[in-house]
Order: structure tokens, then sequence, then C-alpha cells
């Protein structure tokens, strides 16, 4: 890390570059910060961010990195001591969100209410109002946006928490006041007196003669202490999930050894303080808690309840025969687990083609070794069952349970005889029998989270959403929306744009295209759609957001505005082309050999646009001015993951047709 080179391009009155500088910073990264004139642009920032030649820049060790948001996120994912975004996924999604809207909708709003004039700056203020009371109200009583310390959406803020006070002060007006906005205020207080953010302010004074220039005006139960007691009344508490093998793996070693002891059942989409507490490294179930003392990781857990309790031991007593045991253990740990558990199990299960053939040969040998090992005894500690047999808990009987949801046929007897007749005498030992979910339970499930997706057939927004989750093979409910009339479910689960595509998991709704399919993306990691490589995933949210931002409005302007306004329109859409034919190059797509993220987000250049041009009898994109976009144009609408989830281009062109008609009534 001493010999990483991370430059920053910025310029230090600007909020966005003050973002990525609080980043470094949080994460106590050297870095060489090269100061910009934006009236005179140096060659270097021309060169290392071509497409919108703006402030801020990240070069790291010579690889650019451009938008203010990627680059945080690149930051986090890079150096990942002193997090930034959240740990869960769905936390990742709402930060995400929250910070798309600072930049997308209150942002400029705050930037016109102070600069605009007359009825433009009337309007901005109403907007900027409304904006502000949505985040005072997503604020609610949090210290900070973040929770107890600071993360993404409140470096994003900082035009709020900063700049715009020095806006108002310069403008003379009274908007965000602690009359008005009293959470917002006391969050302000806190926020520019914190360590990360308070060393890396601009002077105020300078702030406010910088943007007065004339020329800048167009420029957020404590640990209860037991005493020693009889091991009758020692404190033991479990934190687990009925349906992991994980944490059953705990229950049958204390239930083996007659220890009693608390059952706590963590909610994983919503994890409660203490298990976070508990287990700050991993967060992750189970834990044991022996008088206030936390042990993680299942198999660590099981060696602590045997040295502990030393009655009905678990591990063999001879040295060597221990060291067998831990290596099986470890084995399946790594080895068969991860063939067989998720993410590789869901992978030979709904994974298709080449990829399932993969993960099943994989599963297959590692069941071989262990049907070896096993031989002719009855279990693999013996006469009894031991550590291995504990550990093995997944293969004795959740594989089955998935097995049959699948229609998976790998464990059988047929293939494997011993392992079969192991599985016999495991599930009918008292041990093990008493401590098993029951398996109707445990299929319900794996089989029941609930996916659903309000979108609207014609939209390419609704489509991009569609063909991540068929691409994970996630089974959705799809609810077609009437945005002329939109229902309350809609707007109960985004309230805040009122808009599609909305997913909602397990009861979490997530709004926002782009950050709908990073939420697929992290929360079913098989068959990944973003690049594995931080600098790549930067990259590509780079085009994924200059196609949402740059191409897509110029591209439906050119198609349904008129005059001069179509004719502007034209030339940006040219250029936008430009940019995205050189961008792709020699490649099949733009995610390599395989579509991502970048090509889901192209649908509309893909797709949509060839139906605006055929409505409105423009001819933009050929094969004579973009040969290399129309030949991925080719391979992209016969893609599998793409070709089945296209609309009908017949009906999609009457669906526009109508609305061009209603229009221009």
């Amino acid at each position: 890390m001493a010999d990483e080179k991370v430059k920053l391009f910025g310029v230090w009155a600007s909020p966005i570059s003050r973002r990525v500088e609080i980043a470094l910073k949080m994460k106590g990264l050297k870095y060489e910060y090269i100061e910009e004139d934006l009236s005179n642009k140096s060659p270097l920032l021309l060169k290392y961010n071509p497409v919108h030649k703006k402030i801020p820049v990240l070069v790291h060790n010579g690889n650019p990195i451009a938008e203010s948001l990627v680059i945080i996120e690149y930051i986090d994912e890079t150096w990942k001591h002193n997090p930034i975004f959240p740990q869960h996924p769905y936390d990742r999604a709402l930060a995400r969100f929250w910070a798309k809207f600072i930049d997308e909708k209150a942002l400029p709003a705050l930037r016109n209410s102070t600069w605009s004039k007359g009825k433009e700056r009337e309007v901005a203020i109403g907007e900027a109002s409304e904006h502000l009371k949505t985040l005072e109200n997503e604020l609610g009583d949090k210290k900070f946006f973040g929770g107890e310390d600071i993360g993404l959406v409140d470096i994003v803020a900082n035009v709020v928490g900063i700049w715009f006070g020095v806006f108002q002060e310069i403008s003379g007006l009274e908007l965000l006041t602690e009359e008005k906005f009293p959470k917002l205020c006391k969050w302000i207080h806190e926020y520019v007196n914190h360590t990360a953010i308070k060393e890396n302010l601009p002077p105020r004074d300078k702030l406010i003669e910088f943007f007065s220039a004339p020329n800048k005006q167009k420029k957020t139960h404590s640990l209860i202490k037991c005493k020693k007691k009889k091991m009758a009344e020692e404190e033991v508490k479990l934190f687990g999930v009925w349906a992991s093998p994980f944490s059953r793996r705990v229950e049958i070693a204390l239930k083996m050894k007659g220890v009693k002891y608390e059952y706590i059942e963590e909610d994983l989409s919503n994890k409660s303080r203490l298990l976070l507490k508990y287990n700050p490294v991993h967060k992750k179930i189970p834990v044991l808690l022996h008088n206030g003392k936390p042990i993680a990781e299942s198999v660590v857990i099981i060696e602590y309840i045997d040295e502990i309790w030393k009655h009905n031991p678990i591990l063999p007593q001879h040295p060597y025969d221990r060291a067998l045991a831990r290596f099986w253990a470890k084995f399946i740990e790594e080895k068969v687990n991860c063939s067989l558990c998720l993410p590789a199990l869901w992978n030979s299960i709904w994974s298709k083609g080449k990829e399932r053939e993969v993960a099943i040969g994989e599963a297959s040998e590692h069941l071989k070794t262990l049907e070896n090992e096993l031989g002719d005894k009855k279990f693999f500690g013996g006469e009894e069952i031991g550590l291995v047999d504990i550990v093995a808990i997944f293969i004795g009987f959740w594989l089955g349970a998935i097995q049959e949801l699948s229609g998976l046929e790998l464990l059988t007897e047929e293939k494997f005889p011993k392992l079969c007749k192991w599985i016999h005498e495991y599930v009918n030992h008292t041990a093990i029998k008493e401590n098993l979910p029951p398996k109707d339970k445990l299929i319900e499930a794996f089989s029941a989270q609930e996916v659903k997706l309000f979108g609207c057939w014609a939209s390419p927004f609704s489509r991009r959403v569609e063909v991540a989750l068929k691409m994970k093979g996630v089974k959705y409910e799809y609810i077609e929306e009437d945005l002329s009339n939109k229902s309350p479910l809609l707007l109960k689960y985004n309230p805040v744009h009122k808009k599609i595509p909305v997913l909602v998991h397990n009861g979490n709704p997530i709004a926002e295209s782009l950050v709908i399919i990073e939420y697929i993306d992290e929360t079913w990691k098989h068959n990944p759609i973003l690049p594995q490589h931080s600098y790549d995933r930067a990259h590509a949210r780079f085009w994924a957001k200059f196609i949402d931002e740059k191409a897509l409005p110029a591209i439906r302007n050119s198609a349904f505005s008129k005059g001069k306004e179509r004719e502007v329109a034209i030339g940006e859409v040219s250029e936008h082309l430009k940019t995205l034919e050189n961008e792709l190059g020699d490649k099949k797509f733009f995610g390599g050999e395989e579509i991502g993220l970048v090509d889901i987000v192209a649908n509309v250049v893909g797709f949509w646009f060839g139906v605006f041009q055929e409505l409105s009898g423009l001819e933009l994109l050929t094969e004579e001015k973009f040969p290399k976009l129309s030949k991925w144009i080719h391979e992209y609408v016969n893609h599998i993951a793409i070709k089945e989830n296209l609309p009908p281009r017949d009906k999609l062109i009457e669906f526009y047709s109508a609305r061009i008609e209603a229009a221009s009534k």
C-alpha cells in the first residue's frame, strides 16, 4: 500500500472534489493533489477524463476513475478498512439511492434556488424546500445519515452541510434554517465538527469570496460483567438462524454436552446490534456468548465447547486423530461446502450449460473423496459421531432438501452408497435427530424468498431489472403498473420519485434501475453482472451513468422533440454514439465476451432506439455510421439473456405511436 500512487485532480472550492478528499482521508491514504483551473483545463485532466472533461478524477497506479460517486465506491472497495458504505447489500442499496437523490434532485435545486432569477428561482426554491423535507424525514433521529458515524450519504451531502450555507449568505436566501429544518441543522452542527470533515473544509471566507465573484456563480444492555458462577449457572447464549446448518452444528455440540443455553434467533436481513457487537469482523451467525465473552465461527465454537466442557468429547483424544479430524472439517468447510453451499451451490442448481456442469463436477469429486474417507466406518468419528460428522451436517440433511427443491440428482445411493448409509445412521442418531429442522419447513424457507418487481412492460428501465433477475435465475412476481394511475403500493414503496422500477425483496423496497441491478448482483452472487476488479467495476459504473445521464436524454429528444431542439439533440446523440462506439472498440460486448452492467443499461441503444428511429423517420444509428455499435446490437438482441426479455417490436411501436399522438394534441 505504501508504494501505491494515488493522485486526485480537483478544484479546492468544489464540494464534488472535497467528497473524494474526505473519502481518501477517512481511509488514511496518502495522495498527490493536483489543483485544476477549470477555465484552462490541463492536458492530463483531458487525458484522464476525455468523456466529461471534468473534475474530480482519481488516478490509482495509472488507472483513472471519474465521477465522485464512482470514485468513492472504488476507494471503499479497494481499501476495505474504515468502510464508507454499509455492509449489508440492502443498506448499501439505500445509501446509493440517497446519494443519487442528493446529486440528481437536491443539488440542482439548491444551486438554482440561489443563483437563478425570477420565476425560475421561485420554482427552484419550492423544489429545494421539498427535497430538504425529504432529507429531514430520512435523517430522522439519527446522528448522521450513516447512523452513529458518517457514511456515503453524509459525504455526498457536503453540499447541504457546508456549501449551501455559503450560497445562502451570498444570495440572502433563508431556506435551510433551524426553525424549518431542526434535524438537518443539528446534523450540520455534528457534521462540520466531525474530525473527518472539519479537517477537510475550505476556509469559509475564501469560499464566500470565490462564489461571490461574478464568473463563479454558475458554479453533505451494556455488557453485564457477571461474577464467576458455578457451571450450572453459567451464562451461555447462542445467536443463530433456525435454517442455518452452521447454527445447528453448535446446537448439536451444546446438546451433546448437556449445556443449557439461551437461543437468540437472528434476522439476517436486519441484524441485531448485539450480533454486530459480538461479531464485528464477519457480522455473521453463529456467535456463542459465554459469560460475556463472544466466540464466532462454527468450527471454532465447537472446539471451544469441547475444551470448556470436557465430558462427552467431540474431538478425538489422540493429537494425531485430532489433527485428522481438523483436516477433514477444514476440507468440508473449504472444498465441499464451497462447492455445495452458497454461492456455488446455487450455481449448480440455477445456472445453465457449462457453468452448471463445472459446479456439479467439482461437487461430485469432493463427495467421492469423502466416500473414500468414510470407508466402512459407521460415522466419520468411528462408532460415535464426532467433529467431522457435526461439520458434515449440510451433506447429511441440507443437501437432500436442496436436491428435492431443485431436481438435482447428485448425492444418490447408486453413486455414493457409503455416504447414503452414513446419512441414514446420521439423521436417526439421537444427538442429530432432535436438532434437525423440519424438512418441509426448510424447503419452504429455501424457496420462499419474496421478490416482486413493479414495472411497465414498455419501459427499458423495467426490462433492465428483468434481465438482471433472469440472469441470476431469481424467481419473481411481476406487477404491471399503469403510469397514468399509479398503484398505492408503488407510491408506498417509492414515495420519493413515485416511479418504476421498484424491486421489493422480502418486504424491502429498492428503487432506481442502476441501484436495483447492483443490489441484485450483491445479493445473488452467482453469474456476476459487474466485473470482479474494483477498477473495472468503477469503469462499468461510469459508462452506465454516461448512458443514463448523457446518451438517453439526447436519444429521447432526437426522436420526439421538434425544430431547433431536435437538431441540437441529433447532434448530441451523434457525439454520444461516437463515444460509445469508441468505448466498445473490438469487444463483442461492453462487458467483454459476455454481457455485463453496461450492456444491460444500453438496452435503450440496442433495441428501443431502433423503434424510436422507425417512428420518427430518423436515420442516425446505421451500420454505415456506426459499424461497431450495429454489430454489437446484432449480438445483443440475439443473446439468450436479452432475446427472451425484449418486448414485441410491433407492440412497442404501437405503444409509442399512441404516446406521440397523445402528446401532439
